[in-house]
């Protein structure tokens, strides 16, 4: 008895053979890359909630970056890589004990330019607790960043105060840094009743943030 050997079948054969065998015992005929159109809805719906979970992770990100000029998520992408390098030098720095004055800068947007205020020259009114601060106002969003001293329960009262300047706080962060610092980072909404210019704000937050340190 000769031995059965089923791999010598052409393409074209096999696929004869799965049309009949579909045709005698009543078989759907399956096709490649055919979606019922439930599927294609489930597939649209999926589609959706990703591309709207990248752009609310993308907003949180470039609350997390100083200096974002642009909010496209290149730019985004762009200025988080350089930032980071940054990270990394001044992390290299501080180890080895040098180029510590860095962190020693107060940032105040207005009028959508930056203007620096090195804390070496008006340090005595400024609290020490507070290393730097940074505000930007751009169409009715807000975006805040901050080092200060770390302090218990100091989270929930800055978003309390936050909230006390007619803004409604979308995304925050709040990091341990160095020794006994936090690094604070807020994307916030401004309430119809919001007036202020971004230097009123980032004085309002900054004697907030003072006041909440050194409160008992």
């Amino acid at each position: 008895m000769l031995p059965l050997n089923f791999s010598t079948g052409c393409p074209s054969c096999l696929e004869e053979t799965d049309q009949y065998a579909a045709m005698r015992y009543q078989l759907p005929v399956k096709r490649a890359g055919t979606r019922t159109p439930s599927q294609a809805q489930e597939h649209l719906l999926a589609e959706r909630k990703r591309r709207d979970k990248i752009s609310q992770r993308f907003v949180c990100l470039s609350a997390l970056v100083p200096g974002l000029k642009k909010l496209d998520k290149s730019s985004v992408i762009e200025d988080t890589i350089k930032h980071l390098k940054e990270l990394q030098e001044r992390l290299k720095a501080f180890e080895e004990g040098r180029n510590r004055k860095h962190d020693q800068e107060l940032v105040v947007y207005k009028k959508k330019q930056c203007i620096h205020f090195h804390q070496e020259a008006s340090l005595s009114s400024f609290d020490q607790s507070l290393t730097n601060l940074e505000v930007r106002i751009l169409k009715g969003n807000v975006l805040v960043k901050a080092c200060c001293r770390r302090r218990s329960g100091f989270t929930d009262a800055f978003l309390h105060e936050m909230e006390k300047l007619d803004l409604v706080i979308e995304t925050s962060s709040f990091m341990p840094f160095a020794d006994n610092l936090l690094a604070i980072s807020a994307a916030a909404k401004m309430n119809d009743g919001f007036s202020m210019t971004e230097e009123n704000l980032a004085n309002n937050i900054r004697l907030a943030i003072v006041k909440l340190i050194h409160s008992k």
